[in-house]
């Protein structure tokens, strides 16, 4: 009975549409958004990215794989323009005495949510990107692995990695009380986008301090190694994640113990 109840879920997961939460982004007027209505669009996003993730999980050809993460993150990029069109809508309205402090507080809260939703699912595309690569280089499928490459390029260079740059426009704070800590910083790194930080520095951009916290993994496949390096930008006087850099690095196995 179980396995049929798992079966039967399994299937409507697969028959959804990766667009689910583009769907619910784009089919409510914008200029009429509420606190419910940011509310059910996030459980839309939500539900397309465990969609998006299982049907990844489930991809094992390496050009099929491709094609879905090239579609991935086409959709990602309608559902940042969408979010920033609702976030610069909201934000004169934070501005203003129009809206209650609770209601400020909802809405500060479901922006900072998707600013750092879009950034995690930027890190998981592109991983899964280089993982592609890093599969066909081992298994010697030089075009796969070439498309693969390009593609995560690409999206290494995406403004996905900066979420919603809300954090210079309005004042949005995540429950610090006073400035962001170092150790803070870092437990940020793993809580909120699953990577592990090995190294903490201050810096300042565009007037504002920030935290760079970076990190690194290595995955393996047959002789070669591939090197992941992240690095998160956090306002220490906000605690918001404004970007993610990464980059990779594919080498032989006996290169990288050298």
């Amino acid at each position: 009975m179980k396995s049929w109840i798992s079966g039967m879920l399994m299937a409507l997961v697969l028959s959804a549409p990766l667009t689910v939460g583009q769907q619910v982004s784009t089919n409510t007027d914008i200029q009429t958004v509420s606190t419910v209505g940011l509310g059910f669009r996030q459980i839309g996003e939500a539900f397309g990215d465990f969609v998006f993730r299982i049907r990844a999980a489930l991809t094992f050809d390496g050009d099929a794989k491709l094609d879905l993460l090239k579609a991935r993150n086409d959709e990602m990029k309608t559902r940042q323009r969408v979010w920033l069109e609702i976030k610069n809508n909201l934000t004169e309205q934070l501005k203003s005495d129009n809206m209650t402090a609770e209601e400020k507080r909802q809405v500060i809260k479901y922006l900072i949510a998707e600013h750092e939703a879009i950034i995690r699912e930027h890190l998981r595309l592109t991983a899964d990107m280089w993982n592609v690569q890093l599969k066909a280089r081992a298994d010697k499928h030089n075009e796969i692995e070439r498309s693969a490459r390009i593609e995560a390029e690409y999206a290494e260079r995406s403004s996905l990695s900066s979420g919603l740059n809300i954090s210079g426009e309005v004042e949005l704070n995540i429950g610090v009380n006073g400035d962001l800590t170092a150790g803070q910083a870092k437990a940020l790194a793993q809580e909120r986008l699953g990577f592990h930080a090995t190294d903490i520095r201050t810096e300042t951009r565009n007037g504002a301090t920030f935290y760079v916290v970076s990190g690194s993994e290595n995955s393996t496949a047959g002789n070669y190694t591939l090197k992941k390096g992240f690095e998160m930008w956090v306002r220490t006087n906000t605690g918001t994640i404004e970007s993610l850099d990464l980059n990779a690095r594919l080498d032989s196995r006996s290169e990288v113990s050298v």
